[in-house]
C-alpha cells in the first residue's frame, strides 16, 4: 500500500510510536454500546505498511475479548474482516480521536484485571496501550459517547436500552440514558445479565410519542432476565421525557423456573429442508455453497460442527430494540445449516425472513450452478434446529423421521 495514501495526524505523542506499532494514523468504533459490545479499528503506519489492530470489547463482563492484527491489508480485506469480526454487532463505523481509540482499549483491559480474566492474544502489540496513563475527562467522554451509540428515535427503544444496561450491571451507560435522580430506583443485581425480553405497555393515561419531547410518556414493562441460569420476571413503571427516562420504579423480581422461561420464550420455528445437487462432487460442492454464503449476506458468521456448518444471519442494525416486545434472539434473520450430508436447513421464527433467505440462496446458487433442491418445509410449535444440533444424527432427514415417529406415538 502506497504511503503517501496516509495523513499522519499531527499534535502530542500518547504512545510513542515505535512502541505501538506505528504513528497513529486513524480509528473508528462502532455505535453499539448501548448493545455492551463495541468494536475498535486503529491504523497506524509501519514504515509505509498499514497496520491494522482490530479490538473486541465487552463493556460488561469480560474487558478485551478478542484482538487480531494485521499487516500490510488492502482496503477491501480490511472491510472483510471488520464484517467477520463485528458484523454480528449491528452497527456501523463512526470516526474517533487517537486518545479516544486507546481509553477504550484500556478501560477495557481494566475489567480484564478487575476479572482476572486473560487478555487476548498479542498482548505484546497493545500492551504499551493498556500500561499507559490515558484518561478522558467529563467533558471528553460526553463528546466520545454519542460517537459509539446510534441516536434513541423512540420511547420504546429508549425504554428497552435502560432496561438492558440496567440488568447488565452497566451504570455509565444507565446514566446516560436517564442521568441520576430520587425517582430512579435501579435493579438489584449484584452481577451483569441478561434481558431476555421486555414487554412495553403504555399506560392509558399518558400521552403518546408523537406528542414531541416536551411530553412525558408513562409505561409499564414485564421483563424476563437471566441472571446467570437464574431467571427472574419482573414488573415496572417507566416515564420517559424526550430521550431521557425520568422514573423507574419496580415490584420484587419472582424468581421462575429455566422450563417456565422457556415457555415464556417459546416461538414457532419454520423450517425449509433441502439437497444439494450431484452438479459438483463432495466437498467441491460444500465448499461452493460455503462461498456463496460469504458473497450473499455481509452480517454472517460461521460455525463448524462435526455434522457441517451453521451460519447465522444477523440484521445489518439493531432496529429490534425500538420494538414494543424486544426480545434478544431478534437479532438474528435466520439460521442455515450446511451437513456433510449435501442437506441445507433453512430455520427462523419468522416466515418472511426464511423465504427471503430461501430465494437469495436458490436465485444465487443457480448463477453459480450449484443445484439446491427443496424436500419439505415445516412449522414446528418449537425449535427443532436446536435439538438436532444437541443430537447424535449426521442427517437431518433421519432426524425428522424420529421426531415425526414420537408425535405420531
Amino acid at each position: 500500500m502506497d504511503s503517501s495514501k496516509f495523513t499522519v495526524i499531527e499534535g502530542n505523542l500518547i504512545i510513542d510510536p515505535l512502541e505501538a506499532g506505528g504513528s497513529f494514523v486513524s480509528a473508528e468504533v462502532t455505535n453499539t454500546r448501548l448493545m455492551g459490545v463495541i468494536g475498535v479499528h486503529i491504523l497506524r503506519d509501519r514504515g509505509g505498511d498499514s497496520f491494522h489492530q482490530f479490538f473486541y470489547i465487552d463493556t460488561e463482563e469480560y474487558g478485551l475479548d478478542d484482538y487480531q492484527s494485521f499487516l500490510k491489508m488492502e482496503p477491501a480485506d480490511v472491510e472483510k474482516k471488520k464484517i467477520e469480526l463485528f458484523g454480528a454487532l449491528g452497527g456501523s463505523w463512526n470516526p474517533v480521536t487517537e486518545k479516544e481509540a486507546l481509553y477504550l482499549v484500556k478501560r477495557a483491559s481494566m475489567i480484564n484485571s478487575k476479572q482476572k480474566l486473560t487478555l487476548p492474544e498479542g498482548v505484546s502489540e497493545y500492551r504499551p496501550i493498556i500500561e499507559s496513563n490515558i484518561a478522558l475527562t467529563l467533558e471528553e467522554l460526553a463528546v466520545l459517547w454519542p460517537k459509539m451509540t446510534s441516536p434513541i428515535r423512540s420511547d420504546y427503544e429508549l425504554i428497552n436500552y435502560f432496561i438492558m444496561r440496567m440488568v447488565a450491571c452497566d451504570r455509565e451507560g444507565m446514566k446516560r440514558l436517564s442521568g441520576a435522580g430520587p425517582n430512579i430506583t435501579p435493579l438489584n443485581v449484584q452481577n451483569p445479565g441478561t434481558l431476555l425480553k421486555n414487554e412495553i405497555t403504555k399506560k392509558d393515561h399518558s400521552g403518546g410519542e408523537e406528542e414531541g419531547e416536551s411530553t412525558a410518556h408513562a409505561y409499564t414493562c414485564v421483563s424476563l432476565m437471566d441472571l446467570d441460569k437464574v431467571y427472574q420476571l419482573v414488573e415496572s413503571e417507566i416515564e420517559v421525557l424526550g430521550t431521557k427516562v425520568t422514573k423507574f420504579r419496580h415490584r420484587e423480581p419472582m424468581s421462575i423456573s429455566p422450563w417456565e422461561a422457556s415457555l415464556i420464550l417459546n416461538q414457532p420455528e419454520y423450517l425449509v429442508h433441502a439437497v444439494l445437487g450431484d452438479s459438483k462432487s463432495g466437498s467441491d460442492k460444500l465448499n461452493e455453497f460455503k462461498k456463496l454464503m460469504g458473497s450473499l449476506f455481509s452480517t454472517l458468521t460461521e460455525s463448524e460442527y462435526d455434522f457441517g456448518s451453521l451460519f447465522m444471519i444477523f440484521r445489518k442494525n439493531n432496529d429490534h430494540v425500538r420494538k414494543k416486545v424486544y426480545r434478544l434472539d431478534q437479532d438474528t434473520l435466520g439460521v442455515v445449516c450446511l451437513l456433510h450430508s449435501g442437506e441445507i436447513i433453512f430455520a427462523g421464527n419468522e416466515l418472511l425472513h426464511i423465504e427471503a433467505i430461501e430465494n437469495s440462496i436458490m436465485a444465487a446458487s443457480m448463477l453459480e450452478g450449484i443445484g439446491i433442491k427443496t424436500s419439505g418445509r415445516y412449522k414446528f410449535p418449537e425449535p427443532v434446529l436446536v435439538r438436532f444440533i444437541d443430537s447424535d444424527f449426521d442427517r437431518f432427514s433421519d432426524f425428522l423421521e424420529y421426531i415425526q415417529g414420537l408425535q405420531d406415538r
